[in-house]
């Protein structure tokens, strides 16, 4: 009866055994199904990445291209035409500065008298134009 015993209990740790190797075996088919997609997901990113790179690299030989061939600029016309604007803002400067000078002189009085009247200080100026 003891061996009975035994061989009850062994055969019971051997099917407990079958049902744990059955799960180990469906984990690890689970696993290989879905590192295959991992895979499949990996390659495609890779495809795309090299597909960047390459249009980016066809785009910065675009740029690059640009760089070799530079604009040539007539510096001499650039100049003369800084001095052209220069002139005229001078120019409006000197007019501005002429109407203001007008303006002054035709409200010097009246500034003066204010000046007077407000007693912002005193005024030796008589009123006389």
């Amino acid at each position: 009866e003891a061996e009975e015993d035994k061989m009850h209990r062994l055969a019971d740790r051997v099917a407990k055994s079958e049902q744990r190797l059955d799960k180990v075996s469906d984990s690890q088919t689970c696993l290989l199904s879905e590192s295959s997609e991992l895979v499949k997901e990996v390659r495609l990113i890779n495809v795309q990445s090299e597909n960047r790179a390459t249009m980016l690299s066809l785009k910065l030989d675009e740029i690059n291209g640009k760089f070799d061939d530079p604009l040539e600029i007539e510096s001499s016309q650039i100049i003369k035409e800084v001095r052209d604007v220069q002139q005229v803002v001078n120019g409006d400067c000197n007019v501005i500065v002429s109407e203001i000078g007008k303006i002054q002189k035709a409200l010097h009085l009246d500034f003066v008298q204010m000046l007077s009247t407000r007693g912002g200080g005193s005024s030796s100026y008589d009123g006389a134009p």
